[in-house]
């Protein structure tokens, strides 16, 4: 099998390096050899067992393609995931089309779906919409985290994102206090949208709630200096603390600190009503209660340890983050079911199960 993903090979973000290592890691039960192609900066990398074995000068997508199928090839290999990047191109048609003449199985993920907030050029928005009828004719199936039964006429599999159960550690219980801790964990981008949870944040501070309120951002992005310079108007420089990008023992560390994970609050920016980002996931593999404002397909938003918000940017009601404290921390039972839940929905064995069915239930075409 070769998975296929483009990127900053060394590292892609933090989500999705994790991402495509957890499926990686998921396709090596079922195949007896599992290849990672990552493209970047103009190199394709051919990773076997986490060490790149060969690499190759692929400037455009035409020869990225090319040297998948001379890999495919060389090694015999049966299946094929790749990760769509936009826009759609002639040579993915094309590509598509020669492992199906060579009897491979295709499965395309989506990440983003729709794709027209990510493509903000029009000419290459055209060059989508001209190559979308061509994709039914060469694959069977896409996936997608969005909520919707095709993509451009491609049965379409909804998966949530998954976790590994050995990287997220479940938290131990906190002892309820009158200060209110909140995390977020992101490389901080427009989507997640804190500008709404800092203004809350100096709300709560005028107010008589008689609690006060904490939160550490950890993460880099493009996003944290705007938070910055809005922590410093809003005056909330004792109140708020950027982190920096966290993992291993600081990252625990900073899950034990919390009593609240903060989801994304700025979908409604990309045009996304619906979405199933890894972090929420991660939150609830921890037995974090955690606040986020989209339709996150992983859950109601009626789980006692949820609390969904408005997807747009309307404030949010300071309470909504004392109600979700009282009714969650201190509470084992809490941890132990988002715990369960996670088990039982979100670990990447069970979210690619449809797909390793897919590959291996029918036959060859």
């Amino acid at each position: 099998m070769l998975y296929i993903t483009y990127g900053n090979a060394i590292p892609l973000t933090v989500g999705v390096h994790k991402k495509v290592n957890n499926q990686v890691e998921v396709f090596s039960k079922y195949f007896s050899n599992v290849y990672l192609m990552k493209v970047a900066f103009g190199i394709a990398y051919l990773y076997f067992e986490g060490t790149v074995i060969e690499k190759r000068l692929a400037l455009d997508t035409r020869t990225q393609l090319e040297c998948a199928k001379e890999w495919i090839r060389e090694k015999a290999l049966h299946y094929v995931y790749i990760r769509n990047k936009p826009p759609l191109e002639k040579e993915v048609i094309d590509f598509f089309s020669a492992m199906k003449n060579d009897g491979v199985k295709v499965l395309m993920e989506f990440p983003n779906y729709p794709v027209e907030t990510e493509i903000i050029n029009r000419p290459l928005l055209a060059e989508d919409f001209l190559n979308r009828p061509y994709l039914k004719d060469n694959i069977k199936l896409v996936t997608t985290f969005s909520e919707t039964n095709d993509i451009y006429g491609v049965p379409a599999i909804v998966l949530h994102n998954g976790v590994s159960l050995k990287e997220e550690k479940q938290r131990s219980v906190r002892v309820r206090s009158k200060e209110i801790h909140l995390l977020s964990v992101a490389t901080m981008m427009n989507h997640h949208g804190y500008e709404r949870l800092l203004e809350t944040l100096f709300k709560g501070k005028m107010s008589d709630s008689g609690y006060t309120i904490k939160c550490k951002l950890a993460g880099e992005g493009k996003e944290v200096e705007k938070y910055k310079s809005l922590v410093h108007e809003l005056g909330l420089e004792n109140d708020v603390f950027f982190c920096g990008k966290k993992t291993g023992k600081e990252l625990d560390d900073l899950y034990a600190w919390a009593d609240i994970g903060i989801g994304a609050l700025g979908m409604y920016k990309c045009g996304y009503d619906s979405a199933s980002p890894i972090k929420t996931k991660e939150y609830c593999a921890r037995g974090l209660p955690f606040i986020y404002g989209y339709d996150d397909i992983g859950f109601s938003g009626e789980e006692e340890y949820t609390r969904r918000v408005s997807n747009s940017d309307e404030d949010i009601d300071v309470n909504v983050i004392i109600d979700l404290y009282e009714q969650t921390v201190g509470r084992q039972e809490v941890i132990d079911e988002m715990r369960e839940y996670t088990i039982k929905y979100f670990t990447w064995d069970v979210v690619l199960k449809p797909v390793i069915d897919f590959y291996l239930d029918e036959p060859q075409v």
